[in-house]
């Protein structure tokens, strides 16, 4: 049975990689917990921004604004879409021209409709163990740097995340089944000899 990873049991298991202290809470006096406070949110979230995780897309309706920002006159689009909150990046939307552009917290568009594929921040409780894995790799990095002054240490914890992150994207990558080509597109017969 797999245990329930926090922000803290993350931090844990990377300050026990530099040979730090462990913390109870990100509130603590310690120097460790200062810098954890610190670090962890943007970490994950540079980490979640590098590739479009499966396991953090969502498929969501955009709300049509009913009044425009006055941005929109710059481009050549007539209608404005809000962004959801959640949303970390837009990775693609549903239209078939993908003729669209985003402004601050906008979509700006022809359409009238639109959904939009994009990355939130999970609940580290969902987070697979490969990008857990990835993610304590890349805070120790960051920790050895800040709490060490051991060079080595800091070299090799400079190398180890993007090995972990190129794993874990190797992973996440097989989690969807392979398509099969466009027998229409790659036909042998519309090869031309």
């Amino acid at each position: 049975m797999a245990l329930t990873k926090t922000p803290v049991s993350i931090c844990n298991t990377a300050l026990l990689y530099v040979g730090a202290d462990e913390i109870t809470a990100f509130n603590d006096a310690s120097r460790e917990a200062k810098i954890c406070n610190q670090i962890y949110e943007t970490t994950k979230l540079s980490m979640l921004q590098k590739f479009p995780w499966r396991f953090s897309l969502r498929t969501r309706q955009v709300s049509k604004l009913a009044t425009p920002p006055a941005e929109i006159e710059n481009f050549r689009y007539e209608n404005a879409f809000l962004i959801p909150a959640e949303s970390l990046r837009i990775i693609r939307t549903d239209q078939p021209s993908d003729d669209y552009i985003i402004v601050g917290d906008n979509i700006f568009s022809n359409e009238d409709e639109i959904r939009v594929e994009m990355q939130i921040d999970p609940d580290e409780s969902v987070l697979p163990d490969y990008f857990i894995n990835a993610l304590e790799f890349e805070l120790a990095a960051r920790l050895a740097m800040a709490l060490t002054d051991d060079g080595g240490k800091y070299q090799i914890f400079q190398q180890k995340p993007d090995v972990e992150l190129s794993r874990a994207k190797n992973v996440d990558s097989q989690e969807q089944p392979v398509l099969s080509p466009d027998s229409s597109v790659f036909s042998t017969t519309s090869v031309r000899v």
